[in-house]
């Protein structure tokens, strides 16, 4: 059995499983509280999401108010996802 090494494939090929709206994996409910708290206050700040996936941080750190918020992903799939 071959394992795929491209990233870009790995993650398109996956991104369907990762769409959602609301917090539904494990790490939406331990890691990202903390990382959302980190990031602090961004009413009126520029955002930029490096691996930003199908969008989640992204779209939770708008909703607090960023001037603009731009993810990039190497997955085109993610991405696809991320605008929608």
């Amino acid at each position: 059995m071959s394992i795929e090494k491209d990233p870009e494939k790995l993650y398109d090929d996956q991104a369907d499983n990762w769409s959602r709206q609301k917090p539904s994996s494990l790490s939406d409910f331990t890691a990202r509280p903390a990382v959302f708290t980190m990031c602090g206050e961004v009413k009126g700040l520029d955002l930029l999401d490096l691996g930003c996936g199908e969008g989640y941080c992204t779209r939770e750190l708008a909703s607090r108010g960023t001037k603009t918020a731009m993810g990039i992903d190497l997955s085109a799939e993610m991405v696809r996802l991320a605008q929608a």
